[in-house]
């Protein structure tokens, strides 16, 4: 008996020693980011930075960094930049604090919300289901929701702002019993224009007038058509796709703040901007990312992973030509012309604290972009960045734009 005892305390001492050896392991190889390597996708071409560089391209990352780190020495400059040129990083850093009560700084992995140049992901949403067969750009908007009674407003008249519709901001601040430490959903938006039926402010598709209505009822027709909520589409169609491992959608901040993502700040005392009801819609905001997700994303588009090159230039269309000009609005994208050959596209964003310049160069391959949680006008200064990428300069500014 006593030898039968003394061979089970054996066995227990192997299994537990066995036991704490495995999940030591596990700890270890998951610190190492082993299981990562092993288990996830196989990494796009771009995404194994940093490249060499051509002596030309030195050039214009030693002149990056002089004019950013100057500016940081300058202004009031906080947040992350990242400067890429034909796929290879030219620049990239983080200027600045995370938090003004911490000190903590910004690191490559903090998230900023990205504000209007959210839109960008809720047309490329919308867009990956034209492609699909799922809904046609002159859908009419009552086919998804047939109270919603607008006649002549379509998908297509929503992603180029030519819908008329008023905003929702503002007719949902006079009719809503607005609570602080709640939140809308873009199915209450719907709910508020089915029963209240704001008028619209112009005929649909006689001029362009940017709304952020038009984005926020797009995403309700992407949850609808897909049966998903719009944030279970874009992360599985759009985050998981271009790898971009640190975006998300938040539509209840106040749940969820992660410990990477970064609130907005405004003033020279840093005054925190706190969440408002209007949080909670998403489509026309909404969208937490880094400068390196969003650098993943641009190769993403530029390489056909998202959509295919028929269907991106259609986003690259201007569509509204009444006013002569370089300026146009394409679907999720503002375009400005610089010359017959050269194209900017970009979408900027302000929303509570943050501003973001998401700038790319689709014809010559250069995205710039500058993410930030303390508003600063300057986060808007492109002329100087372009001049030292060779670029020309835009007919127009587009440092007012949103």
């Amino acid at each position: 008996m006593k030898f039968i005892i003394n061979n089970q305390r054996k066995i227990l001492l192997i299994c537990t020693t066995g036991l704490l050896l495995l999940i030591g392991l596990f700890y270890y190889l998951k610190s190492e980011h082993v299981f990562t390597q092993l288990f996830s996708e196989p990494k796009f071409e771009w995404e194994n930075q940093p490249k060499k560089l051509s002596a030309n391209e030195r050039k214009m990352a030693s002149d990056l960094s002089d004019f950013f780190y100057q500016k940081a020495r300058n202004t009031n400059f906080n947040a992350s930049v990242l400067v890429a040129y034909h796929g290879k990083v030219l620049f990239s850093d983080q200027f600045g604090i995370f938090s003004p009560v911490t000190k903590k700084l910004l690191t490559d992995s903090s998230t900023f919300q990205l504000a209007s140049a959210s839109k960008p992901f809720t047309a490329t949403a919308v867009l990956q289901l034209f492609e699909n067969g799922k809904l046609n750009l002159d859908d009419p908007l009552q086919k998804f929701f047939p109270d919603l009674n607008y006649p002549g407003i379509t998908i297509k008249t929503m992603l180029c702002h030519r819908s008329g519709l008023p905003n929702y901001i503002y007719f949902m601040d006079s009719l809503a019993q607005l609570q602080p430490d709640s939140f809308f959903t873009n199915a209450q938006v719907v709910e508020y224009m089915i029963k209240h039926h704001p008028p619209i402010s112009f005929q649909p598709d006689t001029h362009f007038q940017y709304c952020n209505t038009n984005y926020a009822l797009l995403a309700a027709i992407v949850a609808q058509v897909s049966d998903e909520t719009f944030q279970e589409y874009v992360e599985e169609n759009i985050f998981k796709v271009a790898h971009m491992q640190h975006s998300y959608i938040c539509n209840r901040p106040e749940e969820a703040v992660r410990s990477n993502e970064t609130r907005g700040y405004k003033g020279s005392r840093w005054n925190l901007e706190v969440f408002t009801p209007y949080d909670g819609v998403v489509g026309d905001k909404g969208v937490y990312s880094t400068a390196w997700d969003m650098f993943l994303f641009h190769e993403a588009l530029n390489n056909g992973i998202l959509l295919k090159k028929e269907i991106l230039e259609l986003a690259y269309r201007g569509n509204s030509f009444e006013k002569s000009g370089h300026k146009n609005y394409g679907f999720g994208w503002r375009i400005n012309q610089v010359n017959n050959n050269l194209r900017l596209i970009y979408h900027n964003g302000w929303w509570k604290g943050y501003n973001v310049l998401f700038a790319r160069n689709v014809d010559d391959d250069f995205v710039i972009i500058v993410l930030s949680n303390h508003y600063n006008r300057s986060v808007y200064e492109l002329k100087p960045i372009l001049d030292l990428l060779r670029f020309g300069s835009p007919a127009d500014s587009i440092d007012t734009e949103e």
